[in-house]
């Protein structure tokens, strides 16, 4: 690499690197019309959140315990939390499953998972490419994900577990979209405005990255969407949700890492 420093930008040369494995990916994935390991949807996120994740950390070290911290308790925990509630709603349904086996007969392992690798390579992302600053400590704020993530988990499943009534709602997916919305402008409008151009970057990104994603991996059937919506939207012949272009291909990754800056960073 300190060859390589000389010639050309090095943070230029790692952006190339996460544009190629996306690329790369994108052309070969649609190939693999068969039932093996290569064709289900944990794999496609470990190529295409996973891999390049581990690559930006592998090149800097810079805040790795933060980024492993809080995509464990925002990505995992919280994410279990998410997807169980989604599950029950029909709000999406993983089709192609690595491991068949459902926590609570209800979560895919693989959902639980592949949540995790999202998390942990938007952090990553913005860790390396756009927040400058690096964190000497820890904020002790991360407990309150953390005990937030352990109580919900535990609040959703056992009422779920007395009457499933309690925790079925129509246009779930929007709900949780403008709940997540509303949380992600109060902290950016009020709390630290500084950090607004900082995270239109991640939309900028992640809203192209996940929108090729969408229509990758929709048309090869690795997740679909069988409940109520607001407005279904086709582009070429592929249907997905308003919910899904707002809440996950637009704001999931800005949101994530407000909650990561005030509870887990600097809030810088």
């Amino acid at each position: 690499m300190k060859f390589l420093e000389k010639y050309i930008d090095l943070k230029v040369f790692d952006f190339a690197i996460v544009w190629f494995n996306f690329v790369f990916w994108v052309l070969f994935i649609p190939n693999l019309q068969d039932t093996s390991i290569l064709s289900t949807t944990l794999f496609a996120a470990f190529v295409f959140m996973f891999l390049p994740a581990i690559y930006l950390n592998f090149r800097s070290h810079k805040n790795l315990k933060e980024i492993l911290i809080a995509s464990l308790i925002l990505g995992l925990l919280l994410g279990f939390s998410i997807e169980f509630i989604a599950e029950v709603n029909n709000v999406w349904n993983v089709n192609q499953l690595l491991v068949p086996f459902k926590i609570f007969a209800k979560v895919p392992i693989d959902n639980t998972i592949g949540h995790f690798c999202m998390t942990f390579f938007i952090f990553s992302f913005y860790e390396h490419f756009i927040d400058g600053e690096v964190s000497i400590k820890l904020s002790n704020s991360y407990k309150i994900p953390l005990y937030l993530g352990i109580f919900s988990m535990i609040a959703i499943v056992s009422l779920y577990a007395y009457n499933p009534e309690f925790v079925q709602f129509r246009y779930l997916y929007i709900l949780i979209a403008v709940i997540f919305a509303v949380l992600f402008s109060f902290f950016i409008i009020y709390e630290h405005p500084t950090l607004f151009k900082k995270l239109l970057l991640l939309v900028g990104f992640f809203g192209f990255y996940f929108f090729i994603i969408e229509l990758t991996a929709l048309p090869l059937g690795f997740w679909s969407f069988p409940g109520d919506y607001f407005a279904m939207l086709n582009i070429e012949g592929v249907k997905f949700t308003l919910e899904e272009l707002i809440f996950w291909i637009i704001l999931y990754p800005p949101i994530i890492v407000s909650y990561y800056e005030y509870f887990v960073d600097d809030r810088r």
